[in-house]
């Protein structure tokens, strides 16, 4: 029971690593835009003055190009979470036939089914980067007085855009598929069982 209790602790440890790596995700996502916008802003006082070329389209494809390679790994960290979890369920919380509720991810879905949980860090991350995508479009096309978008950098802006699109859908409709993890893994666990149960050649 010892071995058990140690994989255990070493994989709630994992889990709440992959976790710090989504808030640290987040936090410097934020710090980069933000500084990059007030650097923007600085910068297209002085060159618009001088030349009257604004290059907006190109600064927010970057910083939504940025934005969505941040919502890939943040996507990725939360699956990563979601498999560690089932496993746990799995192979760990489901053998204690003495608390039937389990450990903490099973107490936690009973507490999701009573409906008594409703945070969801997928829904305020995707939030969060919604807002810094905005910004990323409304801040350095305000430094060009909302002129006509005609640069020739705004193909890649909006297709920077849809990309950002795309990857912000993943973050918050995917990030979490603990369920269906549960699942492969509890096919895996009945493999095992029955490749145990298989008696041995005399």
């Amino acid at each position: 029971m010892a071995n058990v209790d140690d994989e255990y602790t070493a994989i709630r440890a994992e889990m709440l690593r992959w976790q710090d790596r989504r808030f640290d995700l987040i936090k410097h996502s934020t710090s980069v835009v933000t500084s990059l916008l007030g650097f923007k802003l600085v910068i297209s006082t002085v060159s618009s003055a001088a030349t009257g070329v604004d290059h907006w389209p190109l600064v927010t494809a970057l910083l939504l190009l940025y934005l969505s390679s941040i919502n890939v790994v943040m996507w990725y960290c939360g699956r990563a979470n979601a498999k560690l979890a089932a496993y746990l369920i799995v192979f760990h919380e489901s053998q204690l036939a003495d608390r039937p509720t389990g450990r903490w991810e099973g107490r936690l879905n009973s507490l999701k089914s009573k409906r008594r949980d409703r945070g969801n860090l997928n829904t305020w991350l995707t939030l969060i980067q919604a807002v810094l995508g905005l910004l990323s479009i409304v801040l350095p096309w305000a430094t060009a007085s909302f002129s006509k978008p005609d640069d020739p950098w705004i193909g890649l802006a909006i297709a920077a855009g849809m990309a950002f699109l795309a990857t912000l859908a993943l973050v918050n409709g995917t990030s979490y598929p603990r369920d269906a993890y549960r699942a492969y893994w509890s096919s895996v666990r009945e493999e095992e069982i029955g490749k145990n149960s298989v008696p041995a050649d005399a």
